[in-house]
């Protein structure tokens, strides 16, 4: 629900066939749009005019697990089975790409240069400037990526299944541009 005048004002949820969802995550992107992961599509709540919508036909998969804004405004939004961009009111499905699959995604992140990283249950993804990297084992990172955060000296820190690695993003960025 919303806060407002005091009180607590119950959302509209949209209809759905079959019982109602819930929430997974929670997200507000820097215009001020609120959006809800669940687990079997997304909203986007906008108080004003009380107006939900719901997109879950559109996306990669029905079950959202995380969430990024990149740098032009972009919505990243990490599902159960790929990953689905919203911008300028369209959404753009990356589920098969090579030389993996876009599995789980577990994380996303967004660095202040327009990079999005992307933790999922085969390694950790790079997108910048319209092209995806996959990194894995093979370039030191960990096999599975539970959450990515970036400390303020340019680290990423990946937690995984047996730990938490910290990696240089300037390292990562030098592997994947060869």
């Amino acid at each position: 629900g919303w806060w407002q005048d005091g009180k607590v004002e119950r959302v509209p949820w949209p209809a759905q066939r079959g019982a109602r969802s819930w929430v997974i995550l929670f997200f507000r992107t820097l215009r001020g749009e609120f959006w809800a992961g669940l687990a079997d599509g997304l909203l986007r709540l906008q108080p004003e005019d009380r107006r939900v919508r719901f997109d879950d036909d559109q996306l990669a998969h029905r079950q959202i697990l995380s969430a990024c804004e990149d740098g032009t405004g972009a919505l990243w939004v990490g599902t159960g089975h790929g990953l689905s961009r919203w911008q300028d009111g369209v959404f753009e499905n990356f589920n098969d790409l090579v030389p993996r699959a876009l599995d789980v995604v577990t994380s996303l992140h967004a660095d202040v240069e327009g990079t999005v990283w992307i933790g999922t249950g085969g390694g950790l993804w790079r997108h910048r400037a319209g092209q995806f990297f996959a990194f894995g084992p093979e370039h030191g990172v960990p096999p599975t990526i539970g959450q990515i955060i970036e400390d303020a000296h340019d680290h990423l820190w990946l937690t995984w299944g047996e730990g938490v690695t910290r990696i240089a993003r300037a390292e990562l960025n030098a592997v994947a541009e060869g």
